[in-house]
């Protein structure tokens, strides 16, 4: 029985382009933040970083841990991909219901302005990344997975950049984060 040599060199590509994406994109991620910090000032980022954490805690309550269950199908011989990212995209979209109501309530309590809110809901409704992930994950594609993830980042450096110069208001810089799909 003849051994492939594409394994091999399959796995090189996908660890050196993961690898290689992932330093990229963390390093823009970087570049950022030091944008972000120094376009909206002390209280501006401050605001901004609370309503960024509230979208974390929103996003991971709304995951369900629908990635690792899709993953874990798509990954067995003969999956249907289509239905199991269709699935998982219905399970989200209820997941975002389900967290609405909580998450307007909350607003007042944490002392939120109801457009940041609003903002962070909507980056909860678009945050489809883990589907992009786990689709390209399953198929083996890790290069891929990078190649988004570097040029998601590249444009969002670009506008932030520009909201920068423009002296744009917290709202905007939300709304450029919150609507990266990835």
């Amino acid at each position: 029985m003849a051994v492939s040599t594409s394994a091999p060199k399959s796995l090189l590509v996908n660890t050196l382009s993961s690898l290689t994406g992932s330093l990229l994109a963390k390093g823009m991620g970087f570049l950022s933040v030091l944008m972000l910090s120094r376009a909206l000032g002390v209280a501006g980022f401050g605001l901004y970083s609370l309503a960024f954490s509230y979208w974390g805690f929103l996003n991971a309550l709304v995951d369900l841990g629908v990635a690792n269950i899709v993953l874990r199908e798509i990954a067995k011989p003969g999956a249907d991909i289509r239905a199991c990212m269709e699935s998982a995209i219905y399970i989200r979209l209820f997941g975002c219901i389900l967290f609405l109501l909580p998450a307007w309530l909350l607003t007042k309590p944490l002392g939120l302005d109801p457009v940041v809110v609003g903002l962070v809901i909507l980056g909860i409704l678009t945050g489809f990344e883990m589907f992009y992930d786990t689709y390209f994950t399953a198929e083996g594609r890790m290069d891929w997975v990078a190649k988004t993830r570097v040029c998601t980042q590249v444009m969002t450096l670009i506008l932030l950049a520009v909201a920068a110069v423009l002296k744009a208001p917290l709202w905007v810089f939300l709304l450029i984060i919150f609507l990266n799909p990835l």
